[in-house]
């Protein structure tokens, strides 16, 4: 038996290598490496006094600025605001702590204006179009440095503002100016009114031109011999047209009087003969009315008034030893504003050259009266 022991020996040493290459070897899964903690960079602290900004908004950017970024081993980027001492306590690794620091330094410069934040309720206005208006005005009027920053809640008719204290001030006093109440008509009264409406035209010496105005008119005038009276003191005066109807301010209403006018011509011939023509040229007057909005009181009211006087007048141009040729004239005139029943309003236009000695007036005289106040 000791003689076979040799044998069973070099059996196993022949039959250890096909042993080994049956058992098969573990490798270490993606799972395993991932789960086994990698070293972590130190958390360090640091303490920032500010200088010029102010310690609540320059650690709200901070944490803006590094929630965007990917979260660190150590640990989040911390950062703490201590108002009395205008002071930042930070937390994080070495690397998150240096570019803390270089936006504080970029930031907390004497040359970067304090922005301020102020929450403004409206009224009337709704808050997206509100926004919109102020970012419009905002970019015409603000350098590209120092625009606002302004956020809309539409549920509670709320702008947020950020800006510099000037730039604030300023979109403060525009969104009381806006934020009116609708200037539509609340209510209509459909009485209807009568509307007299006069015009003349005046020729006035240089010289007395500047003292003509709707003001003095309006005061010094009742009716239409005294107003006639007293247009009379600037010079050549001439009744243009009149229009007296009754019109409805509830709606828009118009009055129109206006005659074709024949003006001489003459067209010369190939043969340098003139041969007479007569060509024909609008004159009149017309006015638009329409209410922006009624009082309780049925005698006062406001309305939108346009004027449109077509006129003719002749020219240095001479077409024959007694005509010359005509110049057309569209003179445009406005009202918007309260009118009391009775009282007139006045409009007044001036034209004036310096070839010409007298400037050529136009004025209109508009007379609003309700049926009531006749009685």
């Amino acid at each position: 038996m000791r003689a076979l022991f040799p044998l069973f020996a070099l059996a196993g040493i022949i039959a250890l290598p096909a042993t080994l290459a049956q058992t098969p070897v573990e490798k270490p899964s993606i799972a395993d490496v991932s789960a086994k903690p990698r070293p972590s960079e130190p958390r360090e602290t640091a303490i920032v006094r500010l200088k010029q900004a102010d310690v609540r908004g320059m650690a709200k950017s901070l944490s803006e600025i590094f929630s965007m970024e990917p979260t660190p081993a150590c640990g989040p980027f911390k950062v703490i605001a201590d108002p009395e001492t205008n002071t930042l306590v930070m937390t994080g690794s070495a690397d998150a702590l240096s570019k803390a620091r270089n936006v504080i330094e970029e930031l907390d410069r004497a040359d970067v204006k304090p922005r301020q934040t102020e929450t403004i309720r409206l009224k009337n206005a709704r808050a997206k179009d509100m926004a919109d208006l102020l970012r419009q005005i905002a970019s015409q009027q603000l350098p590209s440095d120092s625009q606002p920053g302004i956020t809309v809640d539409d549920r509670t008719a709320t702008l947020v503002v950020t800006a510099e204290p000037a730039a604030l001030a300023t979109l403060k006093a525009m969104v009381a100016a806006f934020d009116v109440a609708d200037a539509r008509p609340q209510f209509l009264d459909t009485t209807p009114t009568q509307a007299r409406v006069t015009v003349y035209q005046i020729d006035v010496p240089l010289g007395q031109s500047g003292s003509l105005s709707s003001a003095v008119l309006t005061t010094n005038t009742h009716d239409d011999a005294s107003f006639m009276k007293e247009l009379s003191k600037y010079g050549r005066t001439q009744h243009l047209h009149t229009l007296d109807q009754s019109i409805d301010l509830a709606a828009r209403s118009t009055l129109a009087i206006d005659s074709m006018i024949p003006v001489p011509d003459s067209i010369a011939s190939k043969d340098g003969a003139s041969t007479p023509q007569v060509g024909y040229h609008a004159v009149g007057c017309k006015v638009e009315f329409e209410a922006l909005r009624s009082s309780p009181s049925p005698a006062r009211s406001n309305a939108a008034i346009r004027v449109e006087i077509s006129a003719l007048r002749d020219s240095s141009v001479e077409l024959s030893p007694t005509a010359r040729a005509p110049i057309t004239q569209k003179i445009k005139q406005t009202f918007n504003g309260p009118w009391t029943s009775g009282a007139p309003i006045v409009l007044v236009s001036l034209e004036s050259s310096p070839a010409k000695q007298t400037a050529t007036a136009y004025v209109t005289r508009i007379e609003l009266t309700k049926p009531a106040a006749r009685g």
